[in-house]
């Protein structure tokens, strides 16, 4: 929890709490019992498999000074490129920008992500992805006092009127070979977000320019001849998935012979 002047960590094991006030620094929990002696409470295989400490390891490591700095961070899959790393046993859990599939022990999928900018002169800024998998969305200017119109929430049936549900349209595609796709979307990505931080676009209008660019990438992603390179472990569990959603199986890729 945090404001303009001052942030605390508050984190619970069942019935019991801590609370940690962050006096410097940089400061990270992800998905993990972090204040010192409160870890103790920790459970040893459910925070092994979650690769909490990893995640925190990292987010831990970055003293980002701007908006656009962290944004990077949520989108980070590793060291070896722009595509997400996925262990035989816990999947891509290891990086902060998750993607589900091909774990045998555990799976998770970042299904949104939030930046807030908390300045002592006053100006709050937020952005926000309103959808899975940061490192192929866009970052769009919210004001947490301001509802915005954005279709059905989302529910586990597909549903093209949701924000949500139409971003998964690209996000599945990509996963069949995001180490090629991703980067023919990222400049552009860049660009947009790195307009928007100076300009400051009114919420509505960007995500309406959002909701557009990804309708090109979508069809650049289907028009790209990419092959679905999956591994077989990744493909049964986005199949399963996506029967059980109704989302059109078409925007895959052709699958290697």
């Amino acid at each position: 929890m945090a404001d303009p002047t001052e942030a605390y960590v508050v984190e619970t094991a069942g019935a019991l709490w801590d609370v940690e006030r962050v006096t410097s620094g940089v400061r990270s929990i992800s998905n993990g019992l972090t204040i010192p002696g409160f870890d103790r409470h920790s459970a040893t295989l459910p925070t092994y498999f979650a690769k909490s400490k990893v995640r925190q390891a990292i987010t831990a490591s970055c003293a980002a000074s701007s908006p656009l700095q962290l944004m990077t961070l949520l989108r980070y899959h590793g060291k070896k490129g722009p595509a997400p790393r996925r262990s035989p046993m816990m999947g891509a859990k290891a990086a902060p920008c998750m993607h589900a599939g091909g774990g045998m022990k555990a799976t998770s999928q970042t299904t949104n992500s939030w930046v807030a900018e908390l300045r002592r002169d006053g100006e709050q800024r937020h952005w926000t992805t309103a959808t899975a998998a940061p490192c192929i969305s866009l970052f769009k200017p919210v004001q947490v006092d301001r509802a915005l119109e954005l279709g059905p929430a989302p529910t586990d049936r597909f549903d093209a009127y949701s924000l949500w549900w139409r971003h998964e349209l690209l996000h599945r595609a990509v996963l069949t070979d995001p180490e090629r796709l991703i980067p023919l979307l990222a400049a552009e990505r860049d660009r947009i977000e790195a307009r928007w931080m100076s300009t400051s676009p009114d919420p509505s209008a960007a995500f309406a320019e959002a909701d557009e660019v990804t309708s090109r990438w979508i069809a650049a992603v289907r028009s790209s001849g990419a092959l679905d390179r999956r591994t077989r472990r990744a493909r049964r569990y986005w199949d399963e998935r996506d029967r059980r959603s109704g989302i059109p199986h078409s925007d895959h890729g052709a699958r290697p012979s």
